[in-house]
C-alpha cells in the first residue's frame, strides 16, 4: 500500500559537482524510486451490474505471457536513475491483490458509486512493446477480464502515478481511460542541508 513513510526517495548525486569548507550549502534532487498504481472502480449508473457488486481479487498480469511485469526489483541508490543497469529482478507471471476484507469485498460498490481505496507502489518497469495489461476482477464470485492496451498503459515509470479507471456495466468491465501524471509530494524536490 502506498503510504507516505514508504514512499522512498533518494539522490543519486549532489546539484552542485563541489562541496567544501568554502561551500558548504549542498543540495539534491530527491526522486521517487518508486511507482504509483492507483484504479478507480465505478459500478456504472446507465448500464447497472446486477448483483450486489462485491470485489474479492484484483488480478494484474502481461496479456502475453513471459512479457515483462515486476513485482519485486532492487534499485542501487549509488547509480543514477537513468543507468542501464539500474534495476535487476525476476520477471513475475502476475501480482493478485485479495480485496474481500476491503469495502469493495464486504459491502460492494452500489450503483454509480466508485472505490478509489486501491493505491499501491510498484518497482518501475517498461511493459514489453505492443503487449496490453490484462486484468481480472472476482466479482460476485465470478471473473470478469479486461485488457488495459499497450498505448495507454506503456509501463510504470518511477515518480508517476498511474490511474486506471474501470467502469463495471451490466455483465461486462470497461477500461473508461489510464491518467498518468507526475506524482509531487512534500518528499520529493530540492531539499537542502548544511554540512558541518
Amino acid at each position: 500500500d502506498y503510504t507516505a513513510a514508504d514512499d522512498l526517495c533518494y539522490a543519486d548525486k549532489p546539484v552542485q559537482a563541489q562541496v567544501n569548507n568554502a561551500n558548504r550549502a549542498v543540495s539534491f534532487l530527491m526522486e521517487h524510486a518508486y511507482s504509483r498504481l492507483q484504479f478507480s472502480i465505478t459500478r456504472s449508473s446507465t448500464a447497472d451490474y446486477p448483483n450486489a457488486c462485491k470485489i474479492t481479487s484484483i488480478q494484474m498480469e502481461p496479456a502475453t505471457a513471459g512479457s515483462e511485469f515486476y513485482t519485486a526489483r532492487t534499485i542501487n541508490v549509488g547509480l543514477p536513475a537513468t543507468n542501464g543497469s539500474q534495476l535487476t529482478g525476476s520477471k513475475a507471471a502476475s501480482w493478485t491483490l485479495n480485496t474481500a476484507a476491503l469495502a469493495m469485498g464486504t459491502a460492494g460498490i452500489s450503483k454509480g458509486a466508485t472505490d478509489t481505496s486501491i493505491d499501491k507502489l510498484f518497482p518501475p518497469q517498461a511493459f514489453s512493446a505492443n503487449v496490453g495489461t490484462k486484468l481480472t476482477l472476482t466479482i460476485d464470485g465470478k471473473n470478469q477480464t479486461v485488457t488495459v492496451p499497450y498505448a495507454k498503459l506503456t509501463g510504470l515509470k518511477a515518480g508517476e502515478i498511474s490511474r486506471i479507471m474501470l467502469e463495471i456495466q451490466g455483465t461486462e468491465l470497461v477500461v473508461e481511460s489510464v491518467q498518468i501524471k507526475q506524482w509531487s509530494t512534500i518528499n520529493s524536490g530540492i531539499h537542502d542541508s548544511t554540512l558541518d
